[in-house]
């Protein structure tokens, strides 16, 4: 008899998080990262394309406001080119100089979606990042000639590890669970290893643009 009270507890408790996990749907997302980066570091950066994915869980506050949790791995980084003169033996040959710079994170959203259509959901949250690559190479490719490609070194040392940042966008429903969506992340803090530089022009923030589907498995 002294065991029915702990019973009846774990019983209610058994129940209580099973009616809570009935309210939970989880599944994936995947698509393509167009990334770039803005600030005084780089001149006129191009975007790097890549790719994102990964899964997510999301649990309904009201009828019309979910709060979904989300670990992404995300193609992140930036594209430098330029096209200079560099005097040859008997004439002036084009050099083009490109730099890839690979900044691949692993992205921790907490995301509130608004639900103000049956197929449409408008999303916004913070984003946590944790650095796994980051690497540099530059190519340099002479014009009708042979082409020279190396990795730069000591962009790891530079970079930090942790990114804070900033998620938006929507997703509109297609079929039975699939989803079409795009979203905008913006870092908020800067890239770089430099403690005064807090959102400045003198810093480097993550720009990154993600289009792709996502289906809801549960």
């Amino acid at each position: 008899m002294k065991a029915f009270p702990f019973l009846l507890l774990l019983l209610t408790f058994y129940t209580t998080t099973y009616a809570q996990f009935e309210r939970f749907t989880y599944g994936v997302r995947a698509g393509l990262s167009l990334a770039n980066v803005f600030g005084d570091t780089f001149d006129d950066p191009l975007f790097r394309p890549g790719g994102y994915g990964g899964i997510y869980v999301t649990t309904d506050v009201d009828r019309d406001i979910d709060v979904s949790l989300e670990i992404l791995y995300s193609q992140q980084g930036l594209r430098l080119e330029d096209v200079v003169e560099r005097p040859g033996n008997t004439s002036t040959d084009l050099v083009k100089q490109e730099n890839l710079t690979r900044l691949d994170y692993i992205l921790i959203p907490i995301v509130g979606v608004y639900k103000p259509t049956e197929r449409l959901k408008l999303k916004f949250g913070p984003q946590f990042g944790y650095l796994i690559n980051s690497t540099t190479t530059d190519l340099v490719a002479l014009f009708g000639d042979s082409i020279n490609e190396r990795e730069v070194a000591g962009l790891q040392e530079l970079t930090k590890k942790f990114n804070f940042g900033l998620t938006a966008g929507f997703s509109i429903d297609v079929y039975e669970g699939l989803y079409f969506e795009a979203r905008y992340n913006l870092g908020v803090t800067g890239i770089f290893k430099d403690d005064d530089n807090f959102f400045t022009d003198e810093n480097s923030f993550n720009s990154v643009f993600h289009i792709g589907l996502g289906f809801d498995l549960k």
